[in-house]
Order: structure tokens, then sequence, then C-alpha cells
């Protein structure tokens, strides 16, 4: 009967070979082979090639009226001089591959020395049911090193509570993170890395103080939150509209940890701002600090010194 070929079925065509090892031709040389296939729905099956006109070929990769994840039938049978044979039994190849790699492994919460790791799903499946995911860890804090299996991870779960005992993470450490899944044809490739540290992300901050304002402009300054495990990347300023809205980034200091303030210009005489920071780190970003609002004004004019007019 067809035989799939594995390196080239897949989602979107199927190859089988047929005839190997050649049928008996019982005493005339066999001048043709018909392969035949069905609809992937256990239809009637219609001539692939063969048939109507003579053909050897001992190998056919269907690439139309393929349906993924759909197990396509096949038979073949040979011709001689004397008319055709009977058909061999029935193959049934699943035109499906191995699923797409998963996204990047991703921080969740730290708490109790625990690393809650969200392992994404595979967006599709390859045409098969996805049976398994691994979850891979790094040595920490190097990366050129080797990968290991997690062997806590199982269940195929959506997150992953990571700890020292179990996995032996150690506070502070950089890690790179990669996952997989697996379908019955094989494994996807691997995802993309995931840096997690073990650790969490910086606490809250301070509400912004300001400096200095002018009717078109405002400057700020705020203090670095409490020290933690994790080195402070950076830090982002967010800002409304004059609005009362939700305040939106208006900088982004990326790798730059030592600035502590900034000016904003651009604003409307009078209006109120809201304005927040957040501190970042290699597992993402803190809540937002208490909100403080500024008025994009200039101090009052200096008064006329006061005069005598009457007394009694």
């Amino acid at each position: 009967m067809p035989v799939s070929d594995p390196l080239v079925t897949n989602d979107r065509q199927v190859k089988v070979t047929f005839a190997s090892p050649k049928p008996a031709n019982n005493g005339s040389p066999i001048i043709s082979y018909q392969l035949v296939m069905d609809d992937g729905k256990t239809g009637n099956f219609i001539d692939i090639g063969g048939f109507y006109s003579n053909s050897m070929l001992t190998q056919y990769t269907v690439t139309q009226n393929i349906t993924k994840g759909r197990y396509q039938r096949f038979m073949y049978r040979a011709k001689n001089a004397v008319g055709w044979g009977p058909f061999s039994a029935v193959s049934s190849v699943l035109s499906a591959t191995v699923p797409s790699a998963p996204k990047a492994p991703s921080f969740l919460t730290f708490a109790n020395l625990t690393l809650s790791i969200v392992v994404p799903r595979s967006t599709s499946d390859g045409g098969d049911t996805i049976t398994n995911y691994e979850l891979w860890v790094d040595a920490g804090d190097d990366f050129t090193s080797s990968f290991t299996k997690l062997v806590g991870y199982s269940n195929n779960a959506m997150v992953y509570l990571a700890t020292q005992q179990v996995d032996g993470l150690v506070l502070g450490k950089t890690y790179r993170f990669i996952s997989r899944s697996k379908n019955p044809i094989d494994y996807s490739a691997y995802s993309p890395y995931g840096y997690i540290a073990f650790g969490d992300v910086p606490t809250t901050m301070s509400r912004p103080l300001i400096t200095a304002s002018s009717e078109t402009s405002l400057s700020v300054v705020w203090t670095a939150p409490a020290a933690s495990t994790l080195t402070i990347k950076g830090y982002i300023l967010n800002m409304d509209n004059g609005d009362d809205t939700d305040p939106v980034p208006i900088y982004i200091g990326v790798s730059r940890p030592d600035i502590l303030n900034f000016e904003v210009g651009g604003l409307i005489t009078g209006l109120p701002y809201r304005l927040t920071v957040q501190a970042s780190n290699v597992n993402g970003l803190s809540l937002q600090s208490p909100v403080s609002s500024f008025y994009a004004c200039s101090p009052p004019s200096n008064m006329q010194t006061p005069y005598y007019i009457s007394s009694s």
C-alpha cells in the first residue's frame, strides 16, 4: 500500500511512495501504475495518475484538495498487457506537520520565593492534537550556557510556579527560558528566549515632584524606589493631556537608571496635568506611582508696594 514520506508530507501537501517492492507482473511486464485518493472525508476515490495515460511513477506529491488535519486515503494498482490488477490495501495519511513554535515564556508574578512563568501555547497545532509542552531553562547569568528541561513542569500548564527548592533557581539571577510543544508528528521548534529573573518587578515609587514650571512646560523629579534584588534599568514618566484621562508614557528611560528628572514642553497654560512614574527591571514595570497634578503656569507677577491712603 502507499506510504507517506514524512520529510515532505505536511499540512499543505502529501507525498506517498508505492510499488516498493514491485508487485509480481504474472508473466507480462508492468506498463502502468495507477494511484487514487479520496477527498479526506472517506468519499469516493479519484484518479491521481496512471489510468488515462500510462505512468511508471512510484511516488507522487499531492498539493491540491489537501485539508489540514484530515486523513487522505490512498490505493494503487498495476497494469500489464492483460489489464489492471487489484487495488492495494488502503493507506491513510494525515495531512499534518509539527506545531508552530510557542512565543517566549514570560514573567507573571513573584511572591514567597516563587516565580510564576507564563508558558504560551502554539498558535497552530500543525493539523493534529498537541499532546505535550516542555519548559527549559539555562544556568542563569550566563547566556552561553546550555538548557535543562524543568522536570517539575507537567500537565501542559499555562503557568508554571518555579522555586529554588524544585528548580534550583537563585535569587537575583536572570535566566533564559524556552519552551516547545509536541503533536503525534514531532516536536515544534523551540520558542524564542524569555529573559526572566528570579525576583520581582520594582516596588511602587513615590509620586513625582515639580521643580519648575512655565506657561508651557513642567520640570519634574522622582526618587528611586526602595532597593530590591533586581537592578533598576530605567524609568517611565507618564502624563495625560490635561483632560483627566489616564496618563501615557512621555519619557521612556531605557537603560538610564541615572536619569531622575524630565522637562516636558508644549503644554497649554492653565490646564492641570496628571503625572505618574514607574521603574523597570528585567522582569517588567512597577505599578504606576500615585498621581501628581501640576498646572502649566508661571508664578504671579510682583505686587506693588503698599502705600498709605487714609486713616481714622
